[in-house]
């Protein structure tokens, strides 16, 4: 996951650059009036553009250097995610079955206000902040007066 440089960091590394190719392009004009000869004009051409090369691919190593200086290495991964917030009205689902004559199958259904997810931490970092996690993977609901947990694959929203 690549993070963005700061807007500051990004215009000081292109007006560097934008000074090298000034410079640059004053070398060459100043040298290529002192050339003569075609071979000897050809290999300067030659050498400054594997100069060129050169710094273009110091300022990729340097722009890495930063960026990875800002992230620290300890990102956080996201495995699964569900949706759920507090406030969110949810019914359990269940498997659909067979309605027999005489039961109310509205008896079964269940409804309840999110109070709140948790979440689940599979790896950890050695400093202790959690690298692979799956968000809202229980979530804990109210049902009448009785404060229940449930899977979040087995919950639904309320429309």
């Amino acid at each position: 996951m690549k993070r963005k440089i700061p807007r500051s960091e990004r215009k000081a590394i292109r007006e560097q650059f934008n000074l090298v190719r000034t410079e640059e392009k004053a070398e060459e004009n100043a040298s290529l009036s002192d050339i003569n000869a075609p071979n000897e004009w050809k290999e300067a051409k030659r050498e400054a553009k594997k100069d060129r090369r050169r710094q273009i691919q110091e300022a990729g190593r340097d722009l890495e250097a930063i960026a990875s200086e800002d992230m620290a290495d300890e990102i956080e991964k996201i495995k699964k995610q569900y949706f759920f917030s507090e406030g969110d009205m949810v019914e359990y689902k269940r498997n659909s079955r067979i309605v027999m004559e005489g039961e109310d199958d509205k008896d079964q259904r269940q409804i309840g206000l999110v109070i709140d997810t948790e979440d689940y931490v599979h790896e950890r970092y050695g400093s202790g902040k959690p690298k692979l996690v799956s968000k809202c993977v229980k979530v804990i609901v109210l049902v009448g007066s009785v404060v229940e947990e449930w899977s979040s694959k087995n919950v639904r929203i309320c429309e």
